[in-house]
């Protein structure tokens, strides 16, 4: 008799419904987590599936991680021996990476190729820039600046990839943008094949269409992963969800863990949701109603003082354990309020993580470090001053310079 432990009626059906496509709608705190965990027990314990036939697709290489540790200790609770180190749970990119890995001669890659980063990519448009300049048109969707145009042409590229757009159908477009488009993406992968590169959106292009265009490697694929659950599916994009298509193969056996009203790309749905009624998978212990808090804008010091102490109350409570169990919601996080906020609190001793708000450059220490290393250079200072990098906007240079004005007063102060 299989031990379902916790889980409720629906989260049994689910679990049990291994054969065809199935849907499962969750709303956050509702344990799809757990329910997924039991699902993929339930295959190994009940079905005699073996962790190489399953493949578990998520959204975060911690969200892997964690499926990884929680199925591995629920199998050894449960005394059952088996491998999870053959079974494929990660990202979709990390996944499509591994099909490529295997197959590698069946696509455009040779042995050691690269798979670049985002600086990366950008870096190596902007060494090619001249042969993305000759395309007819190109100045209809281009900004000026060699560095910025290697951003936006990036952007493009990445976009498109996703949409499994072709080159020449944008190219034969009568609108000359379209067309533009089109000679970006076919220079571009004319850039990635000349020096055997794959940029991170091409990781899951290339795994589509060694798939795709290889019948019999599809049917090896098809066969030794039998079983097929992804979590977050709101938010998977086209070629992902082809590429689930292409592994469901005839058996179908698709599990799709969402939930609609998440969705961070929700104009796909368009209007389209499931009525539901959320039911938490564990009630809280807290005898106080949700956690909000609201403060004036007119006083931005006072403003942050009463966060920090609405933070401290919350800790001091017990309610949380953790600063990471806190999130900031903004509409931009390189607003001045933001910013200043993000300063305080770390001022007193709450660290902030903001990945897209730059602020690890603003840090002290990391200006002092840039600021020491152009110090090590004079004459890269000199070219500096004289702004005889073209490649760099008005604010880099306002950036570097005060690297080095902020390293030369800590230099100062040392030999005080």
């Amino acid at each position: 008799m299989f031990d379902f432990g916790k889980a409720n009626d629906d989260q049994r059906l689910a679990i049990e419904s291994a054969d065809g496509p199935v849907l499962i709608t969750a709303g956050p705190g509702t344990g799809k987590t757990y329910t997924l965990v039991r699902r993929a027990i339930f295959l190994i314990q009940e079905r005699g599936v073996q962790p190489e036939q399953i493949l578990m697709a998520t959204f975060t290489e911690k969200a892997a991680k964690e499926l990884v540790t929680r199925i591995t200790n629920e199998l050894a609770e449960r005394g059952i021996i088996a491998n999870i180190n053959e079974m494929y749970i990660g990202t979709f990119h990390s996944l499509c990476l591994r099909i490529i890995k295997e197959h590698l001669e069946y696509t455009r890659l040779k042995k050691n190729y690269r798979v670049l980063d985002q600086f990366d990519q950008s870096y190596t448009v902007f060494q090619n820039i001249n042969k993305f300049r000759n395309i007819p048109d190109i100045g209809t969707i281009l900004s000026k600046g060699a560095w910025r145009q290697a951003g936006e042409i990036c952007g493009f590229v990445n976009n498109l990839a996703e949409e499994l757009t072709e080159s020449e159908e944008l190219k034969a477009d009568l609108d000359p943008m379209i067309a533009a488009l089109g000679g970006i993406l076919e220079v571009y992968r004319e850039i990635l094949s000349e020096n055997n590169f794959m940029d991170f959106s091409a990781i899951q292009t290339e795994a589509y269409w060694l798939m795709k265009n290889n019948p019999s490697i599809l049917t090896e694929i098809q066969n030794k992963i039998r079983y097929v659950m992804i979590d977050e599916y709101q938010d998977t994009n086209y070629i992902q969800e082809q590429i689930v298509f292409l592994l469901g193969g005839s058996h179908e056996n698709i599990c799709v863990v969402g939930d609609d009203d998440q969705g961070l790309y929700r104009f796909r749905w368009k209007g389209f949701r499931y009525d539901k009624t959320i039911v938490p998978y564990a009630k809280s212990t807290l005898r106080s109603p949700a956690v909000l808090k609201l403060a004036s804008r007119d006083d931005l010091d006072e403003w942050c003082k009463k966060i920090l102490v609405f933070i401290r109350k919350l800790m001091d409570s017990g309610k949380l354990n953790d600063y990471n169990q806190i999130a900031f919601l903004f509409n931009s996080v390189k607003h001045e309020r933001v910013t200043r906020l993000a300063h305080y609190l770390e001022d007193n001793g709450v660290n902030v993580y903001s990945p897209r708000s730059d602020m690890f450059f603003q840090r002290d220490e990391i200006r002092l470090m840039i600021g020491c290393l152009m110090l090590m250079f004079p004459k890269y200072i000199v070219d500096l001053e004289e702004e005889e990098f073209q490649f760099l906007q008005p604010e880099h240079y306002q950036y570097y310079r005060g690297c080095v004005m902020a390293s030369n007063a800590y230099l100062m102060a040392e030999k005080c």
